[in-house]
């Protein structure tokens, strides 16, 4: 009863959620281990690295987790088990990529049990990570066909947000009727964007707010990208743990930094305050899964040095983060580091 609760909640109520993955775990441990206590471990994995920071015990969590589900052997729990690795705690210890292998992992058991409508969620998920990753946008497309093929009737905001991702990809390649917007012929960007935010889900709302915030910076809408950055933070708590909440987190950053001139001397003085504290936080996350996020924090402190004037370690961490970036395979991250460096080194 408690393992299905956990997806409504997820959604919608962050503080019922962690309520009831801890009680999951309390179940566990004073009554002994069932083929849902896998299940319940890797939620526990969850409070662990989200809630207290304690990204061992998170690691460990998701050993217990995966060990128990391969012996009980409970196809409906494997799937729930390997969608919460994948989309919840590989990313803390592991290249980002590895998520996609759990998610077809919980996609095939999803399959197997008839759970069509975690297929679609599990599908949609992996869209979102191939977008985080910065794959190229056929990679991304072709993914985005893939999950539109899981998606059946009764899941309409999974399909407005896999249509506003498809509309993400034309927008950057330069198919929408401007720059700052996803709107075409077919699709109007309002009316899909009011239905996107009414839903209240997080994973749904957060997502569309990210490619937006890509979007106005990657055309130079250095304002209009910080804004939405700073609207995006009300709905971050309902996907702590989650890549995309990392992911939001340092585009937060990139946005304060690009539009900090032209910000007036309050608003700076919280810009340096957002880029401060989060930077912390990339710190924090480089030191558990330097491939995920060292590259992150490196781009980000060379903006910072940008912004103080200190041109020698500004250059370094350039440099760092353009190395990083390349080596792990981040191309969407190395091709902003080339261009903010680029710019840097005109100035």
């Amino acid at each position: 009863l408690l393992a299905n609760l956990t997806p409504p909640t997820s959604l919608i109520n962050p503080y019922l959620f962690s309520l009831i993955l801890l009680k999951m775990t309390n179940i566990s441990l004073r009554y002994g281990n069932t083929d849902y206590s896998s299940f319940a471990y890797a939620c526990y994995g969850i409070i662990c690295s989200s809630r207290l920071g304690d990204f061992k015990k998170a690691v460990k969590m998701q050993e217990i987790a995966l060990a128990l589900a391969e012996k009980y052997n409970n196809y409906s729990v494997k799937c729930k088990v390997y969608y919460t690795v994948g989309i919840y705690l590989s990313h803390w210890n592991k290249h980002l990529r590895n998520s996609l292998k759990y998610g077809e992992m919980a996609n095939y058991y999803a399959h197997e049990t008839g759970d069509w409508l975690m297929m679609g969620v599990v599908q949609t998920e992996m869209v979102q990570i191939k977008c985080m990753l910065g794959e190229s946008l056929r990679g991304i497309h072709d993914q985005f066909e893939i999950a539109l093929e899981h998606i059946n009737y009764g899941m309409p905001d999974s399909l407005n947000l896999l249509n506003t991702i498809n509309q993400f990809i034309k927008n950057l390649k330069g198919e929408t009727i401007n720059s700052f917007s996803f709107s075409t012929e077919d699709y109007d960007e309002n009316t899909v964007a009011d239905s996107l935010i009414r839903t209240n889900k997080g994973f749904i709302v957060s997502h569309y707010y990210l490619m937006k915030i890509q979007s106005y910076y990657l055309h130079g809408g250095y304002m209009e990208a910080y804004d939405t950055a700073l609207k995006s933070y009300r709905k971050l708590d309902s996907v702590l743990g989650k890549m995309l909440y990392a992911e939001n987190i340092y585009w937060a950053c990139l946005t304060a930094s690009a539009a900090y001139e032209l910000l007036d001397m309050s608003r700076q003085k919280k810009a340096k305050s957002l880029i401060k504290n989060n930077l912390r936080q990339l710190k924090k996350w480089s030191e558990v899964c330097e491939e995920n996020f060292l590259h992150k924090y490196s781009l980000v402190s060379a903006e910072q040095h940008r912004l103080k004037g200190n041109i020698q370690e500004a250059m370094d961490m350039y440099q760092e983060a353009i190395f990083l970036a390349q080596k792990n395979g981040f191309t969407l991250d190395m091709a902003v580091a080339y261009e903010l460096a680029a710019r840097f080194y005109l100035k």
